[in-house]
Formats: structure tokens, C-alpha cells, sequence
């Protein structure tokens, strides 16, 4: 379960979940646009066609980027461990 929270302020009421069953095979992969457009367009698309899935992101090369950073800096501090 993923969970995901914007803002400061907000009480959580009430949540609904949805179970689904374990997929036949796991894939993972990267599509790169030629610009941020495309890859709403791409979105749109897997929504019109009602594909479901388990995960999907549109970011920005920056946002892309930074998240390797951090990658590479937890791995890091696994690695060599954190200073006391």
C-alpha cells in the first residue's frame, strides 16, 4: 500500500481501499519524451484505453534527476553507514 499526503491541514476522514490480486509477471520500464506535453498525451492515452497500471509517473527531467541523487545518497549512507 501506497500512501500519499499534500498539505499541512488536512484530517483524514475516511479511506477506501482497493485490493488487487498479485499481477502474472512484474515489468518495469522507462519511456523518455521529447517533451513534457507527450508524456501528458501518453497519460491520456493509458487513461482512455482504461489500462490499470500498478504504478505510472510523469516527471520532468529535474524531478528525474534529483531522485537519482537521493538514490545514490541512501545508498551511500547504507553502505558506509550513518556518522555518529
Amino acid at each position: 500500500m501506497e500512501c500519499v499526503f499534500a498539505g499541512t491541514l488536512g484530517v483524514v476522514t475516511e479511506v477506501t481501499m482497493k485490493i488487487r490480486p498479485l499481477p502474472d509477471c512484474r515489468k518495469y520500464g522507462s519511456i523518455v519524451f521529447p517533451n513534457f506535453e507527450s508524456g501528458v498525451a501518453c497519460l491520456h492515452e493509458v487513461a482512455r484505453q482504461r489500462v490499470a497500471p500498478a504504478s505510472i509517473r510523469l516527471m520532468d527531467n529535474e524531478q528525474f534527476q534529483f531522485g537519482v541523487f537521493l538514490f545514490a545518497c541512501i545508498t551511500l549512507a547504507s553502505y558506509y553507514g550513518r556518522p555518529a
